[in-house]
């Protein structure tokens, strides 16, 4: 679950995005976000530093006030969370996230809501909700046994006087509402070795919308072989990361994992071979081209891209 400053990263981010195709002062967009969330004018600097420190923006802070350039590493990130917010099977898990929460909200408050009209009404514009995906939506939480409700023969399942179950507590409690973890909680993941080493990560957005920062940023050094290693640990890292939700056959899971592990160990030595590299980076674009066409297939993809142009510099 998203905490504080990743969701406030995560707005100052695409309004900087915003600001930057305008050619705007971003030292003003700070400042005008700050007083719009009613927060410290120190706390910009925070905010800025926790961007920069995730290789989003270029600090140019100064006593004045706090600011700093998206970098293209933030323009990818921005785009990347706009095109997941886009993608229907995303936006319907954000939805069912942000419908159990409400609940959770409404118990915290002893208020029982006659249906679901109050969340209708509460939710905010941008998110361009209807009320037949809440509908929908409320049906899915009830047949998986996340709400219970009263059946009424005029009204779909799940509508009327919704609760919260024992099951939907916990999706809550444990898991942040995200339903798909909660209901693919049982599967098997695979044992992935030496993991803890690979702290790299694939910027791309949670199931509530905000940045996923999680992870050391890498700094862009050069290696005794002449050429950039970040991109190439960030492939490796992305791969660890969303090979779990590929659906790839279970040869083929293991099979790219232990590429990455590969790519990560030769890109990391004394004196790295780049020829071996290469291989390594067309072994996961052929474990990759395995798994149907999503955001996180799409979006390793793009670091594989972005590791052999590396390769070439």
């Amino acid at each position: 679950m998203a905490t504080e400053i990743e969701r406030q990263a995560t707005e100052l981010l695409e309004l900087l995005y915003e600001c930057n195709k305008a050619d705007g002062d971003s030292r003003e967009v700070v400042a005008g976000y700050l007083e719009k969330e009613g927060l410290e004018t120190s706390y910009g600097y925070t905010l800025i530093d926790f961007l920069g420190n995730s290789g989003f923006v270029n600090e140019s802070n100064t006593f004045g006030g706090a600011s700093g350039e998206i970098t293209a590493g933030g323009i990818r990130a921005v785009q990347q969370l706009w095109a997941d917010r886009a993608d229907p099977k995303i936006r319907s898990g954000m939805l069912r996230t942000a419908m159990l929460l409400w609940l959770d909200q409404q118990e915290e408050r002893d208020d029982a809501p006659a249906d679901w009209e109050p969340f209708v009404d509460a939710e905010p514009e941008e998110d361009g909700y209807s009320k037949r995906q809440i509908l929908h939506a409320a049906e899915y939480l009830y047949e998986h046994g996340l709400i219970g409700a009263v059946s009424v023969s005029e009204f779909a399942d799940g509508w009327v006087r919704p609760t919260l179950t024992v099951a939907g507590r916990t999706c809550v409690t444990d898991f942040g509402g995200d339903v798909s973890e909660y209901l693919n909680r049982g599967q098997a993941r695979p044992v992935v070795t030496n993991r803890s080493t690979t702290n790299n990560t694939v910027h791309i957005s949670d199931n509530h919308g905000n940045l996923s920062v999680a992870g050391e940023h890498i700094t862009q050094n050069m290696n005794n072989a002449g050429f950039g290693v970040a991109q190439i640990l960030e492939l490796a890292g992305g791969v660890h990361q969303i090979a779990p939700v590929l659906k790839l056959e279970a040869d083929d899971e293991r099979q790219l994992i232990e590429t990455a592990d590969e790519l990560h160990a030769e890109a990391k030595s004394d004196k790295p071979d780049h020829g071996r590299l290469r291989q390594l980076i067309d072994k996961i674009y052929d474990g990759l081209n395995k798994a149907a066409s999503t955001v996180g297939q799409k979006a390793v993809l793009a670091l594989a891209d972005e590791a052999i142009k590396a390769l070439a510099s």
